[in-house]
C-alpha cells in the first residue's frame, strides 16, 4: 500500500485477538484460526485492509 515508505507494525498483543488468519484460512483449518487461538471472525481480513488502507493514505 505504501511501497515508497517505510511502515512498521507492532504485534503480540497478549490476551487480545489472538491469531488473525486471511479470510481463506479460516475454511482451510489448522491451529492458528481454530476457536481455541483466534478469536475473530473469518471476515476481520476485509475489516483490518479497509482500515489500513485508510490509515495509510
Amino acid at each position: 500500500m505504501r511501497p515508497q515508505d517505510f511502515v512498521g507494525m507492532a504485534a503480540y498483543g497478549d490476551y487480545g485477538p489472538g491469531y488473525i488468519g486471511t479470510t481463506i484460512a479460516y475454511s482451510q483449518g489448522g491451529y492458528e484460526t481454530s476457536q481455541r487461538a483466534s478469536r475473530v471472525a473469518p471476515e476481520v481480513e476485509d475489516v483490518l485492509t479497509k482500515a489500513m488502507q485508510t490509515l495509510l493514505k
